[in-house]
C-alpha cells in the first residue's frame, strides 16, 4: 500500500473513531434532555393550592405535547444506540486482529472508555513504580501506541478491503 492510500486509510480511521465519540456523546445529550423534559412533566402534575380561581379544563394540550416529545426522544435514543453498538463491533472486530495488547487496550480506553490522554496514560501505566516521575515520558509512549494501532487498523481495513 503507497504513502497516499496509507495516508486516506488512516484518516478515515481516525474519523471513523472520533464519530464513535460523537455519536456516544449524542446519546449522552439526548438522554439528559429526554431527563429535563420529564422533569417538566412531573412538574405539570404537581397541584398547586390557591385560592385564585382555575382555568376550567387542566393543560392537555402541553402534556400530550411533552408526551409526544418524550416518544420522539426515546425513539432517537434506541435508534442512535442500536446504530452505535453495530459500530462497536465492528471496530471490535478490527481491534480483534491488532497484534498489541497496549494498542487494543489504548483504542478502547480512548474511544470506548471515553478517556482523555492523561486518563488512558494513568490507566495502562499509572501502577508503575517510576510513573509519577516519567508521565510525560508515558504519554508520549501511549501517543505512539495510539499512532501505531490507528496505522495498523487502518492496513487491516484495506486489506480486507482488497488495496493492499
Amino acid at each position: 500500500m503507497g504513502d497516499e492510500a496509507n495516508e486516506y486509510y488512516v484518516r478515515k480511521m481516525k474519523d471513523r473513531l472520533r464519530e464513535y465519540r460523537e455519536a456516544e456523546k449524542e446519546i449522552e445529550n439526548q438522554t439528559e434532555r429526554l431527563e429535563r423534559l420529564v422533569s417538566k412533566m412531573e412538574g405539570i402534575g404537581a397541584k398547586e393550592i390557591t385560592d385564585m380561581p382555575r382555568s376550567p379544563s387542566p393543560p392537555t394540550d402541553r402534556i400530550s405535547s411533552f408526551m409526544n416529545q418524550k416518544i420522539e426522544i426515546e425513539e432517537m435514543i434506541a435508534e442512535d444506540a442500536a446504530a452505535l453498538q453495530e459500530e462497536r463491533r465492528a471496530i471490535e472486530q478490527i481491534l480483534r486482529h491488532l497484534r498489541s495488547a497496549n494498542e487494543r487496550a489504548v483504542i478502547r480506553f480512548r474511544y470506548f472508555g471515553g478517556l482523555d490522554w492523561y486518563e488512558v496514560t494513568n490507566a495502562m501505566f499509572g501502577g508503575r513504580e517510576d510513573y509519577l516521575d516519567k508521565e510525560d515520558s508515558y504519554l508520549k509512549q501511549v501517543f505512539r501506541i495510539h499512532r501505531n494501532a490507528i496505522l495498523n487498523m487502518a492496513i487491516y481495513t484495506a486489506e480486507k478491503a482488497g488495496h493492499s
